[in-house]
Order: C-alpha cells, then structure tokens, then sequence
C-alpha cells in the first residue's frame, strides 16, 4: 500500500496567518497578501522558520483522518510573532522594489 507523508503544521500555520492578517491594522498588508502567491511567499516563509510536524498514512486513510492538531499558547505566541516577522520583511522588500523602479 502506498503511504503519504503530511505536513501536520501546515494548517496551523495557514489559520494563524489568516487570524493576523484578519486584525492586522492597516489594510494594505492584507491587501499586499491577497494573491495567491504572495500568501503562499508568506506560508513558506513562516514554514521554513517554526518546526514541523509530519504523519506518515496510508493513501487511503489519509482524507478521513487528517485533524488538525494541538498548538500550545507559547507555541501560538511565537507562530504569531513569526507571521508578523514575514509581514514585515515582505512589506520592506515591496517598497524596496517600488524604490528601486522608481529610481530607474
């Protein structure tokens, strides 16, 4: 039988990026990461950076048994630290290439 590894984290990470960019104050950074691949850019940034988790199922279980799974509060408070981290890094590399365009 045929096996699939699973990112576990993957999907703690894509709700907490969607809670901070839904409370983030200006709405231009939630405009900034509306595309899909701007939110990917910030999913892989953050991914790289907080560990993972992984499950190894059989490809047939796999759809029925993917629950989502715990994070601690301190966990949580520097998943949420890291997201803003990737904001902002990605919002200075923006303005960045603005300038730098607009120089040219």
């Amino acid at each position: 039988m045929a096996k699939t590894i699973i990112n576990l984290t993957l999907p703690i990470i894509a709700e907490a990026i969607e809670d901070v960019l839904e409370v983030y104050p200006q709405a231009a950074y939630r405009q900034m990461f509306a595309s899909r691949d701007a939110r990917q850019d910030l999913i892989a940034y953050v991914l790289s950076r907080f560990p993972s988790t992984y499950a190894v199922m059989e490809d047939e279980l796999v759809l029925e048994n993917i629950t989502t799974p715990y994070c601690s509060q301190e966990q949580r408070m520097k998943l949420e630290a890291l997201i803003h981290q990737a904001i902002q890094y990605y919002s200075h590399k923006s303005n960045d290439a603005v300038n730098h365009s607009m120089s040219v």
